[in-house]
């Protein structure tokens, strides 16, 4: 990993730092907490949308990436 991702993910929380936070154990805001509650709420009208498709492979590690690279705030606008 380059230098210059490291400086852009030091400024950005993601879904997936907000679940590590909430299984150690660690508080969430409300907003927090509100952007967990509609992604996993995107997350679960995606895949139940794609079932059965042949992409639905695909779709699942696209939610994924997005999970681990998109800022938390993204799921509260």
């Amino acid at each position: 990993m380059s230098s210059k991702s490291n400086k852009l993910t030091a400024f950005i929380k993601t879904i997936s730092d907000l679940k590590y936070d909430y299984f150690e154990g660690l508080a969430l805001s409300r907003q927090e907490r509100r952007a967990l509650k509609a992604f996993d709420k995107y997350r679960l009208e995606a895949l139940k949308s794609s079932q059965g498709h042949p992409l639905f492979s695909q779709r699942f590690l696209e939610i994924r990436h997005i999970e681990h690279t998109l800022d938390y705030r993204e799921f509260i606008k």
